[in-house]
């Protein structure tokens, strides 16, 4: 039992709750929503190897930065980290309603997903 308590925290911080809280409803939330993405950019009128490159060019960018959004969260702090990403997340899923009206954000918005995921990465924390 004494491993135990040193690998986990019986008795967690307030702000470890508050963040568990947040990456448990974030994630519920947005894999609801991200399920749902290839087919909402198919029935947009995207094809499939399309959307293919789409989320081939977002991990690779995302491979690609993923060690500035670390140094960010190493210099800054996870909670800054967190404060940047979430507008970010808005603006991405402002960009996906707009596709009906201007198709070309479809060609931009993977770029706001990877720097989104780049600052808020569960990981991290």
């Amino acid at each position: 039992m004494s491993g135990f308590r040193k690998m986990f925290s019986v008795h967690p911080t307030e702000e470890l709750k508050e963040l568990y809280w947040f990456t448990l409803l974030y994630s519920f939330a947005a894999s609801l929503i991200m399920i749902f993405e290839p087919i909402f950019f198919y029935s947009e009128g995207f094809s499939l190897s399309a959307i293919a490159i789409y989320y081939a060019a977002h991990y690779l960018l995302y491979l690609i930065l993923l060690p500035w959004g670390a140094m960010f969260a190493g210099k800054f702090g996870f909670e800054r980290s967190l404060a940047v990403s979430m507008p970010l997340f808005v603006v991405y899923f402002l960009m996906l309603a707009s596709l009906s009206r201007m198709p070309g954000l479809f060609y931009v918005s993977w770029i706001m997903l990877t720097v989104f995921k780049t600052f808020f990465w569960p990981a991290y924390h």
